[in-house]
C-alpha cells in the first residue's frame, strides 16, 4: 500500500440480522399496502357510517353500535383470515375506540385489537425483500396505524411494561415507512426505559439502523457506546456486546477517514491511534492497518516523529504483517529526514 492512501474505511455499517424484531417472522413491508386491502378498509368503515342510505348522512354512530360493527368484522376476518378482512377489522376496531370518548379503559382494548388485526392483515400479504426506504409521506391507512400507537401509548402508564412494545412496534412501523428520526426516539425509549425487555435486543438494532438510515454515523457512534455502557442491556442481552463494539469501531473509522477527506492529518492520526489502543484486540480488527493508518496521516501533518513511532510499534506487533515491510522502509526513510 502506498504511503499516500489512506485504507478506505468499511463503506457499509454492520447492520443486525435481528432487526425485524418481535412480530416480524417475515421480512417488513417495504411500502404502501396493497390497495385491495386500503380500500376494502374505507368501505367497511364508509358504509358502517352511512348505513344503506347513500342520499343523507346519518347521524354518527354510538360506541354500541361501532362496537357490534367491529366485533362483526373480526368475526368475520377470523372466518375468512384473509389480509382484506383483517384490514376491515383493524380500520373498524380503530374507528371504535375514538367513539369511546376518552373512556380509556373502554378504549385500550380495541386499539390493542386493532394492532393485531394489521399484524394478521401483514402476515398474510406478500412480502418483498428488506430494501432501503425513502422517507415519504404516510398513506391514510399508515397515518391511522400511527395514529392508534400514540393514542395507547398515551393511555398507559410511562413506567407499565406494555409502553416497551408499544414504543418497539410503534418504532418499527415508522421504520417501515422510512421515517428513520421519528422512529429512532421509539426505539430508544425502549432501549433506556425497559433495557431487561426482551423487544430492548430487537429495539437496539433498529435504533442503529435507523442512524444509518438517516445517515448519522456520529450518532451511531454516540448510541453504540452508550449502549455498551447501559449495564442492564447488556447484561439481559449480552450477545449484543460483539455486535455494539465492532459497528462503534466502524462508525469510527469513518469518522477517521472523514478527517482525511478534510486534510486535518494531525487530529486524522490521532483518531487512528485512539482507534488501536481501543479496539486492537476485537475480532474482525486489524491492527496492523489501524497504525499503518495513524503513520500516514502523521505523515501528511509533517509529524515525523510520530509517524515513525506507528510504524515502528507495527513492526514489533506484527512483524507478518502485509504493512511490514513497507513500514520498514518508510520509518527508515522519514528517520532520514529528521
Amino acid at each position: 500500500m502506498s504511503s499516500q492512501a489512506i485504507p478506505q474505511a468499511a463503506s457499509a455499517i454492520l447492520l443486525f440480522s435481528l432487526a425485524c424484531g418481535p412480530g416480524a417472522s417475515k421480512a417488513p413491508p417495504a411500502g404502501p399496502q396493497q390497495p385491495s386491502a386500503q380500500e376494502s378498509a374505507a368501505s367497511d368503515v364508509a358504509g358502517a357510517e352511512k348505513g344503506s342510505s347513500a342520499e343523507a348522512p346519518q347521524r354518527p354512530m354510538s360506541f354500541d353500535e361501532a362496537k357490534r360493527q367491529s366485533d362483526g368484522l373480526w368475526t368475520a376476518a377470523e372466518k375468512q383470515n384473509t389480509s382484506a378482512a383483517w384490514e376491515a377489522a383493524a380500520a373498524a376496531l380503530a374507528h371504535t375506540a375514538k367513539t369511546a370518548q376518552g373512556n380509556a379503559e373502554a378504549a385500550k382494548p380495541l386499539l390493542r385489537g386493532a394492532l393485531a388485526a394489521w399484524q394478521r392483515s401483514e402476515s398474510l400479504e406478500p412480502q418483498p425483500a428488506i430494501t432501503q426506504r425513502q422517507k415519504r409521506p404516510l398513506s391514510v391507512r399508515e397515518a391511522q396505524r400511527v395514529e392508534v400507537f400514540s393514542q395507547l401509548g398515551a393511555m398507559v402508564d410511562e413506567q407499565d411494561p406494555e409502553q416497551a412494545m408499544i414504543h418497539y412496534q410503534h418504532g418499527r412501523a415508522l421504520w417501515n415507512f422510512g421515517h428513520y428520526v421519528a422512529a429512532a426516539g421509539h426505539f430508544l425509549a425502549v432501549v433506556d426505559g425497559f433495557p431487561a425487555k426482551p423487544e430492548a435486543k430487537f429495539a437496539a438494532g433498529l435504533l442503529l439502523d435507523s442512524l444509518v438510515s438517516s445517515n448519522d454515523l456520529r450518532g451511531l457512534e454516540k448510541h453504540a457506546a452508550m449502549m455498551l455502557k447501559n449495564k442492564a442491556l447488556t447484561s439481559a442481552h449480552p450477545g449484543l456486546v460483539a455486535d455494539l463494539e465492532l459497528i462503534r469501531h466502524q462508525a469510527g473509522s469513518n469518522d477517521a477517514k472523514r478527517l482525511v477527506d478534510q486534510e486535518q492529518y494531525q487530529a486524522c492520526g490521532d483518531a487512528y491511534l485512539a482507534l488501536f489502543r481501543r479496539d486492537k484486540d476485537l475480532p474482525n480488527v486489524r491492527g496492523d492497518e489501524l497504525l499503518y493508518n495513524a503513520s500516514v496521516c502523521f505523515e501528511r501533518a509533517k509529524k515525523n516523529k510520530s509517524a515513525i513511532k506507528s510504524l515502528r510499534q507495527l513492526m514489533r506487533l506484527y512483524p507478518q504483517s502485509q504493512f511490514a515491510a513497507n513500514a520498514k522502509e518508510r520509518a527508515k526513510s522519514l528517520a532520514s529526514q529528521r
